[in-house]
């Protein structure tokens, strides 16, 4: 997702040099917006491993073992 965020904003910042200024915008909006969805789901994702980890600790034994 970071990955079309950056083609996006590239793409972005090449349409703006030609002149294409409205479709520069909005590929500039599109990619702030999956900038913002991928940091989202990335604190998330992280915050969810600690609350897992907390959990889980290496070492201890779990009732399946």
């Amino acid at each position: 997702m970071i990955y079309w965020s950056f083609i996006s904003f590239a793409v972005a910042l090449t349409s703006g040099l030609f002149g294409f200024g409205g479709s520069g915008a909005e590929l500039a909006w599109l990619a702030q917006a999956l900038f913002f969805v991928f940091l989202i789901l990335s604190v998330t994702l992280v915050g969810l491993k600690f609350i897992r980890d907390e959990r889980h600790r290496p070492g201890e034994l779990n009732d399946a073992d």
